[in-house]
C-alpha cells in the first residue's frame, strides 16, 4: 500500500509553518510518515496514527533524517520534500520537492554575512542533488519561472497554489468594525529580503515632509535585535512605528481590521500570504513592483523597494499627500543664482 511521507526539516516558522500547518490538519490524504524540524514541536498538531519523527536542527540531526527517510521509503511510496531541496540520497519512492524558497534558486538580493552564507549553501544543494527529485510543485507562475531558469526549460513544475479559505470575521470578535487604529501594517518576520531597514527609511523621507502615518510590525523575539534599532529610529525622528510581537494568524486577522493598508515591501517571495490574506480582508496594498506580489493580487500602489523614495511616494500617493515633481527653471536663472551668492 503506497504512503505519502512528509518531510519538513527546517520549516519551523513564517509562511512555511502556515502552509505545514493546513496539510497536517487535511481531512482526506493526511501524510502517514511525518519528519518535522523538533524547533516545530509546540505549533503542530499531528494526526491520529501517523508515525512522526522529530528532526533537529543541526547537520548530524539532518543526516539522521536523510537515511531515515530513505530507508523507510518504498516503491509506490510518495515522498514529499516540502523545505524546499531534494534529498541527498536518491529514494526508491517518488520525490516531489515543493518549492517556497526563491533564495535557494539564485535569484536573492545581494545580503551580507550568515545570510548569504546559508543561501549559497542551499543553492549549491539544490543544484546538486536536483537530479534526486521527480517532479518540482510550485504556487506561482513566476517561481515554475525561476526554477526552469535555475534548472532548465524542460524541469517538471507544477503549479498549485494552495491556502486555505481566510474568514475575515475570524477572530475579531472583540474588535468594533470601523475601527481604525493604524495607516499601515507589515507583517514580517525579521530576515533581511524583507526590507525592513528600507521601510523605516521611508518612514524617514516622510517624516522630513511633516507626514507620519502610524505602521505596525510583527517582529518576535528572533528580531529583537532589528525591532531595538527600528525603536530607536523612530524615537530619533518621530516616527509612529509600533511592534505587536509574535502574533498568530487570528491576531493577524485582528490586526487587519485595525488597518487602513498593508505595506509590503520585500524584496523577494514565493508566495506573499499575507497579500492573500490583505486581499480577502479587503485591505488596500501598497508593494514591491515585482512579479511575486501581481501572481496573487492587485495592488493599489507598487514601488521600487530598493529605494526608500520610492515607498515614500507611493506611501503618499495613496494617503492623497501631494508630491510635486522638481519645477524646471531657464539657463539665465541659473547664473543668476550663481551670482547671487559670489563673493
Amino acid at each position: 500500500m503506497s504512503r505519502l511521507i512528509l518531510y519538513a526539516p527546517g520549516v519551523h516558522t513564517g509562511g512555511g509553518l502556515v502552509l505545514l500547518k493546513e496539510l497536517l490538519a487535511a481531512p482526506v490524504s493526511a501524510p502517514q510518515v511525518i519528519f518535522l524540524d523538533s524547533r516545530s514541536r509546540d505549533q503542530v498538531q499531528i494526526p491520529a496514527g501517523t508515525l512522526i519523527f522529530w528532526c533537529a536542527p543541526t547537520l548530524s540531526g539532518r543526516l539522521k533524517a536523510e537515511f531515515r527517510v530513505r530507508s523507510l521509503a518504498s516503491p509506490g511510496d510518495v515522498l514529499l520534500c516540502f523545505h524546499g531541496l531534494p534529498p541527498f540520497l536518491r529514494s526508491s519512492a517518488r520525490v516531489v520537492v515543493f518549492i517556497q524558497n526563491r533564495l535557494n534558486l539564485g535569484e536573492d538580493p545581494v545580503f551580507s554575512g550568515k545570510v548569504t552564507l546559508l543561501s549559497k549553501v542551499k543553492r549549491v544543494l539544490f543544484r546538486l542533488f536536483a537530479g534526486n527529485a521527480d517532479q518540482f510543485m510550485v504556487q506561482t507562475p513566476s517561481m515554475r519561472l525561476a526554477v526552469q531558469k535555475c534548472l532548465g526549460e524542460t524541469a517538471p513544475v507544477e503549479v498549485f497554489p494552495f491556502l486555505n479559505a481566510i474568514d475575515p470575521g475570524e477572530g475579531a470578535a472583540d474588535i468594533p468594525a470601523p475601527a481604525k487604529e493604524y495607516d499601515f501594517i507589515f507583517v514580517a518576520d525579521g530576515v533581511p529580503h524583507k526590507n525592513h531597514r528600507a521601510l523605516v527609511d521611508a518612514w524617514i523621507l516622510l517624516a522630513r515632509q511633516e507626514v507620519r502615518p502610524s505602521l505596525i510590525l510583527t517582529l518576535g523575539s528572533r528580531d529583537q535585535h532589528l525591532w531595538n534599532e527600528i525603536e530607536r529610529t523612530a524615537r530619533l525622528h518621530g516616527l509612529h512605528i509600533g511592534n505587536a510581537g509574535e502574533v498568530d494568524r487570528n491576531q493577524i486577522f485582528a490586526l487587519y481590521r485595525r488597518t487602513r493598508a498593508l505595506v509590503f515591501p520585500s524584496m523577494t517571495e514565493s508566495f506573499g500570504i499575507p497579500l492573500l490574506e490583505a486581499s480577502r480582508f479587503g485591505l488596500p496594498i501598497i508593494a514591491s513592483e515585482l512579479d511575486y506580489v501581481r501572481d496573487v493580487c492587485v495592488p493599489a500602489e507598487t514601488f521600487d523597494p530598493r529605494s526608500p523614495v520610492s515607498i515614500a511616494r507611493a506611501a503618499m500617493r495613496f494617503m492623497n499627500v501631494s508630491d510635486q515633481p522638481v519645477g524646471m527653471k531657464s539657463a539665465e536663472e541659473f547664473l543668476s543664482e550663481l551670482l547671487r551668492h559670489r563673493r
